[in-house]
Parts: C-alpha cells; sequence; structure tokens
C-alpha cells in the first residue's frame, strides 16, 4: 500500500475495510427494494461505531484506507480536485536572486 502503517493501524481501529464481490452484489440486488440504486462491487469500510457510516464502491484497498481516515480518524472531508475545487495555484519563490548567464 502506499499510505504510512500508522495511517493504517488508526483506520483499522475504526473501521473494517473489505471487498464486496459479484457473488454479495448478486445476493443484496436479487433483495433490494425497488427504489434502491444496485450495488456495485469494489472495496468498502465500515465504521466499527454502530450508525459510524460506510462507503462503498471503491476503486482500491488504498483509497478505502485514506477515505476512511478522512472519514472516521481525522473528522474531515477529503482535500477536493477537479473544477469544482476551485483553481490551484503555484506560486514561485522570488527570495532568492537567481544567476544570471550571459
Amino acid at each position: 500500500m502506499w499510505i504510512q502503517n500508522t495511517m493504517v493501524e488508526a483506520v483499522q481501529a475504526k473501521a473494517r475495510i473489505f471487498y464486496i464481490d459479484s457473488a454479495m452484489t448478486q445476493r443484496w440486488n436479487a433483495h433490494r427494494r425497488a427504489d434502491e440504486p444496485r450495488l456495485m462491487t469494489g472495496w468498502c469500510w465500515e465504521s466499527k461505531t454502530p450508525g459510524g457510516g460506510h462507503r462503498t464502491g471503491i476503486k482500491t484497498p488504498t483509497a478505502a484506507y485514506i477515505d476512511a481516515w478522512y472519514a472516521l480518524v481525522q473528522h474531515a472531508a477529503p482535500p477536493r480536485v477537479g473544477r469544482s475545487a476551485g483553481r490551484l495555484r503555484v506560486v514561485a519563490d522570488t527570495s532568492k536572486p537567481q544567476a544570471v548567464v550571459a
């Protein structure tokens, strides 16, 4: 995984990370209510605290850990990247003079 062990341990203390496979989705979808969307395969996290939340359909286990870390450990929204996140700006360090080559 591409995350620190301390993050993994913090998440594992608060959530269960698992994969929803095709057999699970078939069982769920066969018995879902008509107004519920279909369940899809993917990684999921579920809070160990009753009513603490869950998320499904995450593409990788690393992404599931990161999402759970923000939601359950940091209690914050993950950073947003994209059109709705606003514009990121690159700021140059102008405090050091640059050498001029003639």
